[in-house]
């Protein structure tokens, strides 16, 4: 057997100093496209596809083409929204070769080698041959990270939130869709996702939790449909347009975006009465990122204090060489807070929701009594 001495050899070219890595990928991949057609067909074993119909899509192909689109409208949909930053790849006649030829190679090289062992290991474990297959491309892919794996522990966030969860998602659907289908499957949303990140010459300019969110999302969601679909059809199924699908997906993370800020808006539950009447407990504000050179006297601001947020009307502008330093108080408090610096401003509030909150602090509160917050 050719193909596993020959992942090994792609593993190592992970260890090789700089562009020679890069290079030796190209090689490597090609190396292991070979191996697995020379030990598939000395098993007379088709890798590229077997005949198989689903629910709602005519084959598996179908289905990973759809998914890989679907996560490349999204991405581009958050774009729009987020903004788009420069491609670090090279877009000259020789960068666009060598990294066509690098995307080709290692990518068809791990689709039919994942094929075959998919194949092989069938026999054996039946359908836990996708999980092992999985992992073991799994850690074939995070070997640079683990090799320059962080101290710090928010990088260390990074790395499993970011890297190691999201390949392990795309991992197992790649894996189900060879399982089922066969190499074509995978390729199918494999290719047009890496070429969309290799050859766009700009992509979203994502943070890494969204990021992290839409790449495991997506093959995630594959992952379900394939499952289900693959299950024998009982009754008859209504099929759903994909556009359907987009939107629902486009509005979640719309959604999302939302709440996490990423619009310049985002809302916030008020837990306390200190600036009753004009924001209640239980109210929820809307809090808008704003420059500091626009805020005056009166407006209601919310602000970083020690670990948590507070939402006070400023009362006084405090103009120093340091920069612009403001008073707060709270409307039913008799002291005002103490000066805070323009890093510390959140954004200012510029709409209130009265008592929507109140189902959320209530189980807050629970929360706290049965000891799960302090």
């Amino acid at each position: 057997m050719l193909t596993l001495p020959a992942l090994i050899v792609f593993a190592v070219t992970h260890i090789l100093p700089g562009e020679f890595s890069f290079y030796s990928k190209i090689l490597a991949g090609t190396f292991l496209a070979f191996s697995a057609i020379y030990d598939a067909k000395k098993k007379s074993l088709n890798l590229m596809y077997r005949p198989v119909r689903l629910k709602s899509f005519k084959n598996p192909e179908y289905l990973a083409l759809y998914v890989a689109l679907l996560q490349i409208v999204v991405l581009v949909t958050l774009g729009v929204f987020l903004g788009f930053g420069k491609s670090p790849y090279s877009f000259t006649l020789f960068g666009i070769t060598t990294n066509l030829a690098y995307v080709f190679s290692t990518t068809v090289g791990f689709e039919l080698s994942r094929t075959y062992l998919a194949k092989i290991l069938t026999r054996r474990f039946k359908e836990n041959s996708v999980i092992i297959v999985a992992t073991l491309y799994t850690i074939i892919l995070i070997i640079p990270f683990v090799l320059n794996f962080p101290k710090n522990p928010l990088d260390q966030l990074k790395f499993f939130g970011n890297v190691l969860i999201p390949v392990y998602t795309q991992q197992l659907f790649a894996s189900l869709l060879v399982y089922i289908y066969g190499a074509r499957g995978s390729l199918a949303y494999i290719f047009p996702v890496t070429a969309f990140e290799w050859f766009s010459p700009i992509l979203p300019n994502l943070n890494w939790t969204l990021n992290a969110l839409v790449t495991t999302a997506m093959p995630a969601i594959g992952y379900s449909i394939l499952e289900k679909e693959k299950e024998v059809k009982k009754v008859e199924i209504k099929k759903e347009s994909p556009a359907s699908w987009i939107a629902f997906m486009i509005i979640a993370l719309l959604t999302f975006l939302f709440f996490t800020g990423s619009f310049g808006v985002h809302p916030a539950v008020v837990g306390s009465g200190s600036m009753s009447p004009s924001i209640q407990t239980g109210d929820v504000i809307i809090v808008s990122k704003i420059d500091t050179d626009d805020l005056n006297i009166g407006d209601i601001i919310q602000y970083m204090a020690e670990g948590y947020t507070v939402t006070h009307r400023i009362v006084d502008i405090i103009e120093t060489d340091d920069g612009r330093f403001f008073v707060t108080k709270g409307d039913a408090n008799e002291i005002p807070d103490d000066p805070i610096s323009e890093d510390r401003v959140v954004g200012k509030v510029i709409f209130v929701v009265p008592k929507i909150g109140l189902l959320p602090l209530g189980i807050k509160k629970m929360l706290e009594i049965w000891g799960v917050f302090k």
